[in-house]
């Protein structure tokens, strides 16, 4: 299994980009102010892309696995409040205006 976190570290870790081909002679490109790599041009583009990439979909990940783990939070408190109430609907509504305060117009219909 890979760690975000150190990911993340090795794309900080390296040359800042974002990186580009400065020159190509044969199967060697230069990129990223001097670095030489040896690769098929697809392979050059792949690493190049990648150094901008990879930081930003570990990123993107690790905040949707926050906002998951907070969803799950709020369905397993509504759960547990619809199996011990014959009520439940209140204390729903409330769980989800705290679970997802970007809709706070919306849940103000009505009222």
């Amino acid at each position: 299994m890979r760690d975000a976190e150190k990911d993340l570290a090795m794309c900080e870790a390296a040359t800042p980009g974002p990186w580009y081909i400065s020159r190509q002679n044969g199967d060697f490109s230069c990129v990223a102010d001097g670095v030489v790599i040896g690769a098929w041009p697809s392979d050059t583009e792949f690493i190049i892309q990648a150094r901008t990439a990879l930081p930003y979909w570990i990123d993107r990940a690790v905040s949707l696995e926050k906002e998951v783990g907070m969803l799950r939070d709020a369905l397993e408190k509504i759960d547990i409040h619809i199996r011990s109430t014959s009520d439940a609907v209140p204390h729903i509504i409330e769980t989800l205006k705290r679970a997802l305060p970007e809709y706070k117009d919306w849940w103000d219909i009505g009222e």
